[in-house]
């Protein structure tokens, strides 16, 4: 999956501070579902997610389906 982002931008840096509204954390999910077949709870990636988090949040899910 690719974004298109600045090699420097943060880890820490929120979604919101991107410029990506809730339409575009809709999108991310969807496309995160697409790429690798897991599912977001509601509200669990917001604007206010850091990249850090979204990766975190899709690591543990990718883990999660591994083992089970």
């Amino acid at each position: 999956m690719k974004f298109n982002l600045p090699e420097d931008v943060a880890g820490t840096i929120s979604l919101e501070e991107l410029g990506i509204d809730s339409l575009g954390v809709i999108q991310i999910e969807m496309m995160i579902r697409k790429e690798f077949g897991i599912n977001f709870e509601d509200g669990v990636l917001s604007g206010e997610s850091t990249l850090d988090n979204v990766i975190t949040e899709t690591e543990m899910r990718l883990a999660g389906a591994s083992n089970g």
